[in-house]
């Protein structure tokens, strides 16, 4: 059958209802989708706001942690702060993180500054190991001055270890040499009078000083022999050496000598004594040793006491029945009696090697220790005694510093200079060179005079020091001066002058002490200076 135009069969309705139910399911499946897509996006816009907002809070927290760390310092705040930037992104975490390095960078440059301070305030190992640690913690930059500053502390504190030990050696060479001589001056005193010795020509179980106690004489009117006490040691002198025994009477060997001729001597031995008995021509001389604890065979009187807790010496002439009695004070010469030569360098050299030591302690943190050890090894140099043997050379060691005289004049020692200042004298010595300003130029001869070394050979005056040491030149030609002289006696503890010898004082001072007598012009003897 032929279809006609418009014509709708019920087939065909059902194939347009079948189109039309597909076409609206496909457009409610396709509106479905628009409202899930459309739920889908707002969900995911709402996802992305709140996750936008968490991350923003996450960051201000973050950097309020910087904030709070940087003002704390606390380890604890920077902990938490770097906890806070581990739940950032890269960038945000990149640039936080280099914030929480530079507060450490701060905090361990403040602990780097505060453990040097505390090295060097405590100068102890640990502390200064400490610093060492913490400085590598620090940037090269800042690494570099602390470095230098805690290396400057380890070098200043092997410095002053270096000096500290230089002083010790000094100290333990000074003590070991002194200990020797005062080993040997206790071996001396300890020493008995040697009559065997004696009787051979050897004198020096006697050697010491001796003073006048007392001297006799016979006028011969009915009173005999008297004796006079003599406390001013000025009557008779005695002077011992090793192969003579020098006073009014002399001994040496088998003679006995005075001023009218000697004899040949017989010893006698009586009652613990010794005696060296000779004719001199009609006088008969002789020279008595009395140990202590041995009474004096002669009858005293005047109130002169025997003192039988001493050595005693009694020489006697039968010219006027003149006599002395000679106590001895001291076993000790210091000449006999003094550290060697070697051991002296050997000091000398010590006390140079600390001072070159504490000269290296230039740092401002160094100078109350560089002042400790300089007092340290003054005091060294100070206690030395005075050592002749080297004085006599020019080498002023064991006298350096200021000697002054009651008055306030000084002798200035410092090396191998000496400056004698007074309101009378300007004299310099340097070396074994004198310079005198009170030397008048007319003649236009130098200034400069060497000086001779008298000590026990031509002093230029007549006295004579037991264990002491004369230096001194004479001056000729000085316009308007005559024999101007200048003399420098250096006396050592223990030493006693001998015969009318003394000082403008009135005596050759405190034998204690090291002394200076110095005499110029034409006025005699000065003043007794002492180490201040």
């Amino acid at each position: 059958m032929q279809r006609r135009k418009n014509e709708y069969f019920p087939e065909d309705v059902k194939k347009n209802n079948k189109k039309l139910s597909k076409r609206l399911l496909f457009l409610g499946i396709l509106t479905l989708l628009l409202i899930i897509t459309g739920s889908v996006f707002a969900y995911q816009r709402h996802e992305i706001s709140l996750h936008k907002a968490t991350y923003h809070a996450l960051k201000v927290n973050a950097e309020k942690d910087i904030k709070r760390a940087k003002i704390t310092e606390k380890s604890s705040d920077i902990q938490k702060a770097t906890l806070a930037i581990k739940k950032l992104n890269s960038n945000d975490k990149k640039l936080f993180t280099a914030q929480i390095s530079e507060i450490n960078n701060i905090i361990n440059l403040k602990n780097a500054i505060a453990s040097v301070n505390t090295a060097y305030k405590t100068q102890l190992k640990v502390d200064i190991t400490t610093a060492q640690k913490n400085i590598q913690k620090l940037k090269t930059n800042d690494k570099k001055t602390l470095s230098q500053k805690i290396n400057n502390l380890t070098t200043g504190l092997s410095d002053i270890t270096t000096a500290t030990s230089a002083i010790e050696k000094a100290e333990k060479d000074k003590s070991s040499a002194y200990e020797k001589v005062s080993q040997m001056k206790k071996a001396a005193e300890a020493q008995p009078m040697d009559f065997n010795a004696i009787k051979n020509g050897d004198y020096s179980s006697l050697e010491g000083t001796w003073k006048t106690i007392a001297f006799s004489s016979n006028n011969y009117d009915g009173k005999g022999i008297q004796w006079t006490p003599d406390n001013s040691n000025s009557i008779n002198q005695l002077l011992i050496s090793k192969n003579k025994i020098t006073s009014f009477i002399s001994l040496s060997k088998n003679q006995l000598s005075e001023s009218n001729g000697s004899g040949t001597v017989s010893f006698n031995n009586q009652k613990g004594s010794l005696s060296a008995e000779a004719p001199v021509g009609a006088i008969e001389d002789s020279i008595s040793f009395y140990p202590a604890g041995i009474d004096i065979t002669f009858s005293l009187n005047n109130g002169v006491i025997d003192d039988t807790s001493k050595n005693r010496i009694l020489i006697r002439s039968s010219n006027m029945d003149s006599g002395s009695i000679f106590v001895q004070t001291s076993k000790i010469s210091s000449t006999s009696f003094s550290i060697s030569d070697v051991e002296q360098a050997t000091i000398d050299t010590d006390i140079k090697t600390a001072q070159n030591d504490i000269n290296k302690l230039t740092q401002d943190w160094e100078n109350s220790k560089k002042v400790t050890l300089q007092n340290r090894l003054n005091t060294l140099i100070a206690s030395q005694s005075m050592n002749l043997s080297q004085i006599e050379t020019g080498n002023y060691n064991t006298i350096q510093g200021i000697w002054k005289d009651k008055n306030g004049d000084t002798f200035n020692v410092s090396g191998n200079k000496i400056n004698w200042t007074s309101s009378t004298e300007n004299t310099t010595i340097s070396g074994l060179t004198l310079i005198n300003s009170e030397i008048v130029q007319a003649t236009r001869k130098t200034n400069a005079v060497q000086l001779k070394k008298d000590y026990n050979k031509t002093p230029n005056y007549n006295n004579t020091i037991s264990g002491g040491l004369d230096m001194g030149v004479k001056i000729d030609n000085a316009s308007g001066i005559g024999g101007y002289f200048i003399e420098i006696d250096y006396l050592p503890a223990d030493c006693v002058p001998n015969t009318g010898f003394f000082s403008y004082d009135g005596s050759s001072g405190n034998t204690q002490k090291d002394r200076i007598i110095a005499w110029s012009g034409q006025n005699g003897p000065g003043p007794v200076y002492y180490k201040q």
